[in-house]
């Protein structure tokens, strides 16, 4: 786990820290749709359709994640600060985490426990009532949609989980993705 680079930086301008959090998940949750959409297209065959079938419902909850996210951070800061283009580092580094040696679908278990551990930071940033830029309302809004985010990849993981079973998913990868949640089994 790389936290240094997942924790959000810190800024001398009001309200940048959660900002920069929203924003950093926003381009982890990209990257990783990217992920899980190539694995989708990947998994061929017939022995592979259940994996298609897996990473198909996995990358179509990320992207409607991305989406709920984005219009979130939109709302709240200006929508230039999605600018895909400066999130172009922030989805290198995410795709990076992994040994590359790994088949894809532990890379994209590996990715899934450190986004999901960034949502579970930023997400408790907020609720502990860290940025105070941010009305009571625009921070229920962004811990809900976050929370909502957690649950949905915890949910993945554990699809993929029973899915990959014995043949890629290491203990270690879904221990990433507990961790993630603040799960503590």
């Amino acid at each position: 786990m790389h936290d240094d680079e997942f924790a959000p930086e810190d800024h001398d301008g009001e309200g940048e820290e959660h900002e920069e959090g929203l924003v950093l998940v926003h381009r982890s949750l990209v990257a990783l749709y990217l992920m899980l959409w190539s694995l989708h297209w990947s998994a061929k065959g017939d022995p592979s359709y259940g994996d298609h079938l897996l990473w198909d419902r996995a990358q179509k909850r990320v992207r409607k994640d991305v989406d709920r996210l984005a219009e979130l951070v939109a709302s709240i800061y200006e929508a230039d600060v999605l600018d895909p283009l400066a999130g172009l580092d922030a989805v290198v580094l995410t795709l990076s985490i992994p040994d590359a040696d790994e088949p894809a679908s532990v890379r994209a278990l590996s990715v899934l426990g450190h986004v999901a551990e960034l949502v579970v930071t930023v997400h408790n940033g907020i609720a502990d009532g860290e940025d105070e830029t941010l009305t009571e309302q625009e921070a229920l809004a962004a811990t809900n949609v976050l929370a909502g985010i957690a649950d949905h990849l915890n949910e993945i993981a554990y699809l993929a989980q029973q899915r990959l079973g014995g043949r890629e998913a290491s203990d270690a990868m879904m221990d990433d993705v507990r961790r993630g949640r603040g799960s503590e089994d």
